[in-house]
């Protein structure tokens, strides 16, 4: 790819010796990630009271957050089965197509929320 990568992104880059068999180098970088308690007040309305709720419900481990970034991740202290987690008012950004998502996370588990500053994301375990 020509030119750096974003600013204020995580990235990695790998090599791999296809005659080898082997990689040949791997790095990676971005800003690092800072974890601290859940508190409503770190996230701007309305979804510092929707975490909130979903906190109270389904309690988060720890908010990470990265300096440059206007993202964040609420990593839960429990896993969430999907079919409970699409029945929290945090999933209403899955619901168009929650349905169809159901059929293959019937058995995942959501272990984070994750916002990357446009879309909520559900980060989950198999």
């Amino acid at each position: 790819l020509a030119g750096a990568p974003p600013r204020g992104r995580a990235w990695a880059e790998a090599s791999w010796d296809a005659k080898a068999e082997r990689w040949t180098s791997a790095s990676a970088g971005g800003p690092a990630p800072r974890a601290r308690p859940f508190r409503a007040a770190l996230f701007g309305e309305p979804a510092g009271s929707a975490l909130a709720d979903f906190h109270a419900l389904h309690p988060a481990a720890e908010v990470r957050t990265a300096a440059g970034t206007p993202g964040w991740s609420l990593v839960l202290a429990r896993p969430l089965p999907w079919p409970r987690f699409l029945r929290c008012d945090a999933a209403a950004a899955f619901a168009p197509r929650a349905a169809q998502l159901s059929l293959l996370l019937r058995d995942a588990r959501v272990i984070a929320l994750d916002f990357d500053g446009e879309a909520l994301w559900a980060r989950f375990v198999g």
